[in-house]
């Protein structure tokens, strides 16, 4: 996770802050849960796309 919120950030300071937020909120737990059951779902996918795809769902797309 920290090393997303670092590429986050690279694109732009608030783009850092909403990811760190993102997960290191009160909703942490439930952010841990929505992660695995995603990875369940979609097994055949690389975590780290899915993780980036559930940031990019709040924080908006990394690719401008």
């Amino acid at each position: 996770m920290d090393t997303l919120i670092q590429v986050a950030a690279a694109k732009g300071k608030e783009k850092g802050q909403c990811v760190a937020n993102w997960y290191y909120s009160e909703k942490r737990a439930e952010r841990n849960s929505l992660i695995l059951a995603s990875m369940k779902k979609y097994s055949n996918e690389h975590p780290s796309a899915l993780m980036l795809a559930l940031v990019e769902q709040s924080c908006g797309t990394f690719r401008k």
